[in-house]
């Protein structure tokens, strides 16, 4: 314990580290990390703000903009498509509802007297019976 306490001088606790001599240098180097980092958050909001107002007049042009896109051409067609589908399926039906109804009955209507079982039966295909010998 003598020896140790020779070497250190003795000076006894933990002794505070200096990384740097002066105080005033330390400042200095936190003030300009400290502006660093600043001027670089600075620099994102304004790109972020540049972006956003560039976005805006972006979707003001695309509004006021005579020429639809071809986005906008593609829906367009796409609902005329829709339309004339929606149109030939009408056309099939009211086909169907007048060959049905100008068949073996006549006037389009079902006899006085005929039973609802009995007609929709005749219109049902045969079914085909498969036995296994």
């Amino acid at each position: 314990m003598t020896k140790r306490s020779a070497e250190t001088g003795g000076k006894r606790g933990k002794q505070a580290k200096k990384f740097v001599e002066q105080q005033n240098t330390a400042i200095e180097l936190a003030l300009s990390v400290a502006s660093v980092q600043e001027s670089k958050a600075q620099e994102k909001v304004e790109k972020r703000r540049q972006s956003l107002s560039a976005a805006k007049s972006k979707e003001d042009h695309k509004k006021n903009s005579s020429k639809s896109s071809s986005k906008d051409k593609l829906k367009e067609k796409k609902a005329v498509i829709a339309a004339q589908k929606a149109q030939s399926k009408k056309q099939k039906a009211k086909a169907r509802k007048e060959t049905k109804g100008h068949g073996a009955g006549g006037h389009g209507g079902m006899e006085k007297g005929m039973d609802v079982t009995t007609r929709q039966k005749d219109t049902l295909p045969v079914r085909k019976r498969v036995s296994f010998a």
